[in-house]
């Protein structure tokens, strides 16, 4: 039996990429550091879009994989087997946490102006992304667009009292099951990259 080495790699820089991001917020969560959580989450994401990016994408979330999946760019099997990567990167990330004694308590708000932030701020991290989806960005610009995408989606959330990570596998991370922001981060996913295809010339 032949093994897809090609996808194999893949799906490991999907788990590996997802689990340091989760890490990195976990731990600015638990520490006292003087740079913001949002901050270093976004050279994070930045640093893996230039590293991992030709491999797999460097979606590491589960709502830029359900975005991409609705511009139908990437195939239903790909979508699914990203999606179990990135959970299951969340999941080890909360497992280290634990074993290290990390504290991440974080408190989420479920008001309607917290979900309408969330869900604007999923939106405009997104849209970003679809920009170099869609060839619109220099190619050494990627990270930049993409990075500076969710510092500023993260921002605008927080104005609204969101207090997620506009990330469905780093609020597993974090040990927060909230079935409402989960939902939220997934159609503000879907809505950004829907909403660039519709301002976009040109034609998938």
């Amino acid at each position: 039996m032949e093994i897809d080495t090609k996808n194999l790699k893949k799906y490991f820089a999907e788990y590996f990429g997802t689990f340091i991001l989760t890490i990195v917020v976990i731990t600015s969560i638990s520490g006292d550091f003087s740079v913001s959580t949002a901050i270093l989450a976004s050279l994070t994401l930045l640093i893996f879009v230039y590293t991992i990016g030709s491999i797999s994408g460097s979606h590491l979330n589960p709502g830029v994989t359900l975005g991409i999946f609705s511009l139908k760019k990437i195939d239903a099997k790909q979508a699914f087997t990203y999606l179990m990567a990135q959970l299951l990167g969340g999941a080890s990330a909360f497992y280290l946490s634990n074993l290290l004694e990390l504290s991440s308590e974080i408190t989420f708000s479920t008001e309607n102006s917290a979900l309408f932030g969330e869900f604007l701020g999923m939106l405009i991290f997104t849209f970003g992304i679809s920009a170099v989806v869609h060839k619109a960005v220099d190619d050494e610009l990627y990270g930049v667009v993409i990075g500076g995408s969710l510092l500023i989606g993260l921002a605008i959330a927080s104005l609204f009292g969101a207090g997620a990570f506009l990330n469905p596998a780093v609020m597993l991370g974090l040990g927060v099951s909230s079935a409402v922001y989960v939902f939220i981060d997934l159609l503000g996913a879907v809505a950004g990259f829907q909403l660039y295809k519709l301002f976009s010339n040109k034609k998938e």
